[in-house]
């Protein structure tokens, strides 16, 4: 997919940018890593067990995402992502949750489809 074209953003803008933001934010993670722990042998009892219910979100998001993008649009799983984001990472109380999840889909809504006109389905 092109990156840009000669007026505006090409089809594989997103995905190159969203993917270079992910590759620099997992380096990040990973120096950090490296600084805060030295390297030490775990022990078998010192792991945890496995994370069901993330692993249970994930798939309900991508499930949900793939729903949603068959029949139309990929707002509602930006805004349950960002919507779990905010609730279950960040922390914050249900309401400033939602207001995050509603108030940021409405403004990619807004330069999306009314000031730049891409479709969004």
């Amino acid at each position: 997919m092109k990156f840009a074209d000669e007026y505006s953003f090409g089809p594989g803008f997103v995905p190159v940018v969203i993917a270079s933001l992910m590759l620099f934010c997992c380096a990040v993670q990973a120096v950090k890593l490296l600084r805060a722990r030295p390297a030490v042998v775990t022990q078998a009892t010192d792991r945890q067990p496995p994370n069901l219910v993330g692993l249970g979100l994930a798939i309900a998001i991508i499930g949900f995402g793939v729903a949603a993008m068959s029949f139309g649009s990929v707002f509602g799983p930006v805004a349950a992502i960002v919507f779990l984001v905010s609730w279950g990472v960040i922390r914050h109380p249900l309401p400033i949750s939602l207001f995050v999840s509603v108030s940021t889909t409405a403004v990619l809504y807004l330069i999306f489809a009314v000031w730049l006109g891409l479709p969004i389905t």
